[in-house]
Order: structure tokens, then C-alpha cells, then sequence
């Protein structure tokens, strides 16, 4: 496997076809990134249909300028984190994680409506219900770590191989941007980086059907009526007069075409 140890997305990218072959010997894979964006599994959802387990380990970003506003108020990290330590409640967790939804949802809207992104969220919605993909959030101090792990098959060399470094799993993170990845090689190595994977997921909030939430309510999985888009459509023709106008009630007029009745 003649694969670069370094991975800067310049001369070589993290979906780069060399960088490909290391799923091609993998049965299951655990990756933990700062941000999550859901277009990035679409570079590389091919590569991921034989796989038999993908453990994903987001991090929660809903109160991070609270983090970085008492470190740069107190200047001392260790207090820093018993007081945030404090506030992990039942209730806190629950809303970092429904804010959390509520973000990554709002992403969600963002890709541009195709088929291709249709499919990629009914096959999320599949890996989701199977159990083929399980996702938490890390709900505690801020998760800025981006690691890869890949476990090889049984009868290949080796237990695994990771990569470590800059880019999360988003399009950008993972051939645009300019980043810095290392490969991480040997069964010692692989077997440390597991261990911290696995400490850092027993802490974590399980966040699969969250995900599956803001899937299903997103554009590309729900059925919309005529009703429905007709409303949209009425609201797209006076959008600008409702966010200008003293009222909200709107006068029809020559100016306004006329819409088709379903």
C-alpha cells in the first residue's frame, strides 16, 4: 500500500484514490472530529458499503464561545474545567444535544437539492436504522481531536491503521481545505489510539436517533403536499414586503403573479 504518510490536501488528499485503498481492507471504522457536516460522508459512502460498523464521535460546539470566554477571563484551564465539569447535568447534556440537532439540521439545509443528496441521506437514514452507524456527541470541554481508525480485516496484516490530524468529515475537511495529517502506523500505536477512541465514546451522549430526526425532517425525506408547496411558494412571492412591512397583511396586486390552483 504505497499511501504518503503526510496529508496536506496539496499533493496528496485525504479522499485521494491512494488514500481510498486503506478502506478497501477495512471491516469497520471509528472517527472522531471536532465538526461533522453530513455531505462529507459523501465522498466517501462507496468505500463505506462493505464496512460492518461505523462509529462516529462528534463534537459539541453549542457552548464553546462560553468555554473560550472563561479561559480568557480566568486563564486557568484545570478551573476552567471543574466549572464547566459543574454544569454537566442531565438537563445540560440534554440541551447541548438538542442544540446540537438543531445545527446540524439547519446544515442540512444547505446542500443543494439533487438526487445525489437525496440518496445520500436515505442511505444514512439505512446505516441509522441497522445499527451499521452509531453516533455520539462529547458533551464535555471542547473536542477540537480529528482522528480516523480503520481496522483491517481478519487474515490482513496487521491490526489497523490511523490517520491523525487537522481535517473533519466534511467536504472541505477532507480535499479543499489545507490540512495536516499524519499516518499512524503499527499494532501499538493503533491499539492507544482505540483505547483513547473507546474512553472518550463511553462519555459520550448517544446521538443516532438525533441524527435520524433531523434527517427525516429535512427537505430531501419529507413528502410535501401541493398544499404545501403552494404555501411556500406564496410566501417566496412576499417575503421581502413581510420583512419590511409595518403589517403583515398583504395586499394581492397586479404586481404579484397569479398562482396555479391545485
Amino acid at each position: 500500500m504505497t499511501i504518503p504518510d503526510i496529508i496536506d490536501n496539496q499533493t496528496q488528499k485525504l479522499t485521494d484514490h491512494d488514500s481510498r485503498q486503506i478502506l478497501q481492507q477495512t471491516e469497520s471504522v471509528k472517527f472522531a472530529v471536532g465538526y461533522f457536516f453530513v455531505n462529507g460522508l459523501q465522498e466517501l459512502k462507496q468505500e463505506f458499503s462493505h464496512l460492518n460498523k461505523i462509529q462516529l464521535l462528534i463534537g459539541n460546539q453549542t457552548n464553546q464561545q462560553t468555554i473560550d470566554a472563561l479561559m480568557q477571563q480566568e486563564q486557568q484551564p484545570e478551573r476552567v474545567r471543574k466549572i464547566i465539569g459543574k454544569r454537566q447535568t442531565p438537563r445540560e447534556k440534554q440541551r447541548i444535544v438538542t442544540e446540537t440537532q438543531a445545527k446540524i439540521r439547519a446544515a442540512l439545509a444547505v446542500p443543494p437539492l439533487t438526487d445525489t443528496t437525496e440518496n445520500l441521506f436515505e442511505l444514512i437514514q439505512q446505516w441509522l436504522n441497522t445499527g451499521k452507524l452509531e453516533v455520539r456527541v462529547y458533551t464535555k470541554e471542547k473536542f477540537h481531536a480529528k482522528a480516523y481508525l480503520f481496522s483491517y480485516k481478519e487474515g490482513f496484516y496487521g491490526k489497523g491503521i490511523g490517520i491523525v490530524g487537522s481535517s473533519n468529515l466534511t467536504v472541505s475537511g477532507l480535499k479543499n481545505n489545507t490540512e495536516l495529517n499524519v499516518l499512524v502506523h503499527g499494532d501499538d500505536n493503533f491499539t492507544q489510539l482505540n483505547q483513547w477512541f473507546d474512553s472518550l465514546w463511553a462519555d459520550a451522549l448517544p446521538f443516532s436517533q438525533a441524527l435520524m430526526q433531523a434527517i427525516q425532517t429535512n427537505w430531501a425525506s419529507k413528502i410535501y403536499t401541493p398544499w404545501d408547496i403552494y404555501l411556500k411558494t406564496l410566501y417566496k412571492l412576499v417575503e421581502e414586503r413581510l420583512e419590511s412591512a409595518d403589517t403583515n397583511i398583504i395586499h394581492w396586486d397586479s404586481k404579484l403573479p397569479p398562482l396555479t390552483r391545485f
